[in-house]
């Protein structure tokens, strides 16, 4: 009887690794099985995120010896293109064609130094927390100067929107971003303060001798000390600045000047300087920002422009008829939903965004408290506004209220932007909205709210320098100051 030849022996190498139909078999097995997990969102979003042009032209031989990446990976990787997915694209239902945003400005060298630990590093914490808070007062002090120049104050407005739409995109501390620069401001700024206390003792001590003797040779000898200190001081701070700005640079003015000697003028400092003013610039934008803030305060003007005529019309007669509570309902109904008009066009970056009112009231159904808490802490930060207008301030003073103005507006465009990226990212993963039990009573909690801000508006020209123009002046939407 003929029997059969033993089957070959395979090398240990061989038994252990699977042949190709089982490669196949395992990678099809475990593509089948992540699917079933998946759901067809995340499937949607790792075609965004890996791309399936090149999965389509991969080879068969290719596809069976790749290793799939780890499951927490493809999750996250799934997570960040459905959140992008989110914003990235027009959410209007009835749109036909995505609306691809720009991602946030490239980050340059500028960012927050990492917190130290208290208990093991606690004169780095404190040196770190002096630094943060001297810089985020320089930073708010700009903006407030720079919101009081007409004009420049659109810039302003623009980062205010371009805060609410980082939140939208991102994370709460996305909305930070101006803080890359806090440390190096906050250096600059304890340093100027610094060096210019010299300079007011001299010259009140200056001051004093001219008053008392004002013919005294040593009358003379202040004055020109104190010319000489501010000039030394002058050049003290232009060097430091032009080295980086650091604190050493600062605390030790005999290494700016050997610097200063050194090399200078070499080609390696210019181009280094430019370098770095280039990445200022880039990381403040101020010709996007700027032409932001203009759009953003065209589009809310569009809104306000109507029903503010209205009602300001019916003013002008002794008593209120139908067209004074036209005006008010319909204000009402513009300011529940234009804090989320403008801070959808913040995030797409177009005018067309201000035409999506009927899709703004179905996001809502998709987050209403979260809605209704953001314009709360709105309307409740910006009535302190109108308040400050009872007495104007002088003309060299103005930056005091826009001071006011920066603080009261920068958190509610943080609630803004964290509310509207909400609702926005349980659509995209086609999460169900809220029931009616739930979303009725926060849309006419809003109402109510926004009503009762409405009539403390309508009062304010009454207690307002500006008289009735003041209804123009909707600080939650416009600038900070009239043109």
């Amino acid at each position: 009887m003929a029997t059969l030849p033993p089957p070959p022996r395979r090398s240990r190498q061989e038994s252990e690794s699977p042949s190709p139909g089982d490669r196949d078999e395992v990678v099809e097995g475990s593509e089948a099985g992540e699917r079933s997990e998946a759901g067809e969102a995340r499937e949607v979003a790792g075609d965004l995120a890996s791309g399936s042009d090149s999965a389509e032209s991969a080879s068969p031989e290719t596809t069976a010896n790749a290793t799939p990446p780890p499951r927490r990976l493809r999750e996250k990787t799934a997570a960040i293109a459905a959140a992008n997915d989110v914003t990235a694209n027009d959410v209007t239902e009835h749109s036909t064609a995505a609306t691809v945003l720009s991602p946030p400005p490239r980050r340059t060298d500028w960012h927050p130094p990492t917190l130290p630990v208290p208990w093991r590093r606690p004169l780095a914490f404190a040196g770190w927390s002096i630094q943060m808070a001297a810089g985020s007062a320089a930073i708010v002090l700009l903006l407030a100067v720079a919101a009081a120049i007409p004009i420049v104050n659109f810039y302003v407005l623009g980062v205010l929107l371009d805060v609410a739409a980082r939140v939208a995109r991102g994370r709460l501390r996305d909305g930070f971003w101006l803080w890359g620069v806090a440390p190096r401001l906050g250096t600059i700024f304890l340093a100027l303060w610094a060096m210019l206390v010299p300079i007011r003792l001299l010259a009140g001590m200056a001051q004093d001798a001219a008053i008392i003797a004002p013919e005294a040779p040593a009358t003379t000898g202040l004055a020109v000390a104190v010319n000489v200190l501010a000039a030394l001081v002058f050049l003290h701070t232009v060097l430091a600045m032009a080295r980086g700005g650091q604190a050493r640079h600062f605390l030790w003015p005999p290494g700016n000047v050997w610097w200063l000697i050194k090399g200078a003028g070499g080609r390696g400092w210019w181009s280094r300087a430019s370098r770095e003013l280039g990445h200022l610039i880039g990381w403040l934008q101020p010709a996007r920002l700027w032409w932001l803030g203009v759009r953003g305060f065209l589009g809310a003007l569009v809104w306000l422009a109507l029903p503010t005529l209205l009602y300001l019309s019916a003013t002008n007669r002794r008593e209120p008829d139908l067209t004074t509570v036209v005006g008010f309902f319909l204000l009402v109904h513009v300011l529940c939903r234009l804090p989320f008009l403008q801070t959808r066009f913040a995030v797409e970056d177009r005018m067309r965004a201000f035409a999506t009112s009927r899709d703004i009231r179905r996001l809502f159904a998709f987050a209403p408290w979260s809605w209704l808490l953001a314009v709360v802490v709105l309307y409740v930060l910006t009535l302190p506004l109108y308040l400050s207008k009872v007495v104007l301030p002088p003309r060299d003073a103005v930056w005091m209220t826009t001071l006011l103005f920066v603080v009261s507006i920068f958190p509610t465009k943080l609630a803004l932007g964290a509310a509207y990226g909400r609702a926005a990212r349980r659509r995209a993963l086609e999460l169900p909205p809220a029931r009616w039990w739930s979303r009725w009573p926060a849309r006419l909690l809003m109402t109510a709210l926004v009503g009762v801000y409405v009539f403390v508006v309508i009062l304010t020209p009454y207690i307002s320098e500006h008289g009735r123009s003041v209804l123009f002046e909707q600080h939650a939407f416009l600038l900070p100051w009239p043109l």
